[in-house]
């Protein structure tokens, strides 16, 4: 097997994820088939491979609750966009 298919634990790692996630993400087809291999109960990802088409899915990533961080960037900032800040506004308690 090659230097490049690494252990579901280092996806988790270089995407700061939980391990179930990586699985989840296997599950529902969001890591393409042909970055990763299974041999007995064991999976092998192309970490390299992974971050490369993730990167290529158009800005549309998603959140782990299946929300698209473009769809909240354009309802964010279109409410953010009709709101004025004014000197007393960075005063205010959060």
């Amino acid at each position: 097997m090659s230097d490049n298919f690494v252990p579901v634990g280092d996806v988790a790692d270089k995407f700061s994820v939980s391990i179930h996630t990586v699985r989840q993400w296997l599950r529902k087809g969001k890591i393409p088939a042909d970055m990763y291999v299974k041999i007995g109960n064991t999976y092998r990802y192309n970490l390299k491979g992974i971050e490369k088409a993730f990167l290529n899915t158009n800005k549309e990533y998603k959140c782990g609750a299946d929300f698209h961080v473009k769809e909240f960037n354009d309802t964010v900032g279109d409410t953010m966009s009709k709101y004025e800040f004014g000197a007393d506004s960075a005063d205010e308690d959060f």
